[in-house]
């Protein structure tokens, strides 16, 4: 039996399972593929794999949905199965059958290749890191600029709370550094301090399930800089869940 967990991609009517399938290799993810849910029940069945991750197709829009989902979940050797609504963005209707079936996650349209790794961290990690934090953390594709030692460098803020955030960036400073950074909210941009609590650089990927960067913790940040991104996690995090 292959301990590792799976991954299962059922097929949608707009095609987009091909590129996501290719997206998902590209973090070395290799998908199973399958026609419908009668399908990937027969695989787990059959394979006795340990698959955790089932992602479904916005297209499947029925009230017959749920009773589809409930022997998939028991044929599984995970603990916890974790249903992945993909495509399209649903109605809200449409979220509302979805959600009373399982579904947990939203990988909707458009979403960037950032959007993708932090949810399917989350659904093969069973949302552990989610569960224990105080705050919420969400993906962006925000600009940022980082001030360190008179210099400047360019970032894209991979991930944000209100706690911190992790900084994409080819440049990053090593642990135990003092920064500014500035952030470029939709709301305007706001200014911190912040401590770098990790680097992940070539030769010392401290979190091999992210790009290269540095994660940080923000300090001294004003009350209202604090709810701006309060307020913009927030709703960037309705939008990541079912």
């Amino acid at each position: 039996m292959d301990e590792r967990p799976q991954i299962i991609l059922i097929e949608g009517s707009d095609g987009g399972i091909a590129t996501l399938s290719e997206r998902l290799r590209s973090f070395d993810v290799e998908p199973n593929r399958v026609v419908n849910l009668d399908s990937a029940e027969a695989l787990v069945a059959s394979q006795r794999q340990s698959f955790c991750v089932v992602m479904i197709p916005t297209d499947y829009q029925n009230d017959k949905l749920k009773k589809a989902l409930k022997p998939l979940a028991r044929a599984s050797a995970h603990s916890e199965v974790y249903f992945v609504s993909v495509g399209r963005h649903p109605t809200s209707a449409q979220r509302k059958v979805l959600r009373a079936a399982g579904l947990k996650l939203a990988l909707w349209e458009p979403y960037d290749e950032g959007t993708l790794r932090f949810q399917l961290n989350r659904a093969l990690g069973g949302d552990r890191d989610h569960h224990q934090r105080r705050t919420l953390r969400v993906p962006t594709y925000l600009l940022a600029r980082i001030f360190v030692g008179g210099r400047t460098k360019d970032a894209v803020v991979y991930s944000l709370s209100e706690g911190g955030a992790f900084l994409e960036t080819q440049r990053a400073s090593m642990e135990g550094a003092h920064v500014e950074v500035e952030l470029r909210l939709p709301s305007g941009p706001i200014r911190a301090k912040g401590d770098v609590l990790f680097a992940n650089v070539p030769g010392n990927l401290q979190r091999p399930n992210l790009p290269l960067g540095m994660g940080l913790s923000f300090a001294d940040m004003s009350a209202a800089d604090t709810k701006a991104i309060k307020d913009f996690v927030a709703i960037r995090y309705a939008e990541l869940n079912v």
